[in-house]
């Protein structure tokens, strides 16, 4: 058995033990050494082996493997605004991103998606006039307990404005899918109204308002952004450090 830079062996061990070290003519080694001296007419970048791979790929960064996955938290883009990194289409990038695809919502909505949340609600103990009803960031505040940050900043606002209210603990009887469940709004006001705040409406929120007997006052997402604006105005946007 030859190897290539002109030796001869009895064993094929020989030979292979040979070709880890051999630098002659057309070797492994040979071929790195040459390519050891190369750098990328492109991206500057000093390479070592795989040459020809990186040529393929290489997309003018220095990180040629990265041109198959763009956007934010590759390494080369590390600490890179939007606009840097996609120029004219970072505000197309942008919406993108914060919007979440048809395909995603429709998923997030499915009978099969909102079973397992409702199994997994029911195996942590979620639900209920309890200490915790959600899966928000939940506290004490001044005496009062809330389940979410934005829980926490309507109760801010409304000790702030002196707008009396209470926790409530009252059950409303409703029917859902053959069911029966109670529903618990999270707020009492003195004209014996009931504030609920709520991020997301399900078709089973839906029955709860048809079956409740009282007034009720939905705040979703746009009703409850000024008092957010409000708080996180005074106190920053990481005022749920003001848990007690």
């Amino acid at each position: 058995m030859e190897c290539l830079c002109g030796k001869t062996f009895k064993s094929r061990a020989g030979y292979g033990n040979h070709k880890k070290y051999c630098t002659g003519s057309g070797t492994r080694l040979d071929r790195k050494k040459k390519s050891a001296a190369w750098t990328c007419p492109i991206c500057n970048k000093h390479i070592h082996s795989r040459r020809e791979r990186h040529v393929e790929i290489c997309d003018g960064l220095g990180g040629g493997v990265l041109k198959r996955k763009k956007g934010p938290g590759r390494a080369w883009r590390k600490g890179k605004t939007y606009e840097e990194i996609y120029g004219s289409r970072a505000d197309e990038m942008k919406q993108k991103v914060s919007q979440p695809s048809e395909a995603r919502v429709a998923a997030n909505q499915s009978l099969e998606k909102r079973r397992k949340c409702s199994e997994t609600a029911k195996r942590i103990g979620l639900g209920g006039p309890t200490k915790r009803g959600g899966r928000g960031k939940f506290g004490w505040y001044r005496g009062y307990w809330c389940d979410s940050s934005w829980e926490l900043a309507w109760v801010i606002y409304s000790l702030e404005h002196e707008q009396p209210f209470i926790r409530n603990k009252e059950g409303f009887p409703y029917e859902f899918k053959g069911k029966n469940k109670k529903y618990y709004p999270d707020f009492q006001l003195p004209d014996g109204s009931y504030v609920e705040i709520k991020g997301y409406l399900s078709p089973e929120f839906e029955r709860k308002k048809e079956s409740f007997p009282c007034k009720l006052q939905v705040l979703t997402l746009v009703e409850i952004k000024p008092i957010l604006e409000y708080v996180e105005k005074k106190y920053g946007k990481d005022f749920i450090k003001l848990y007690e």
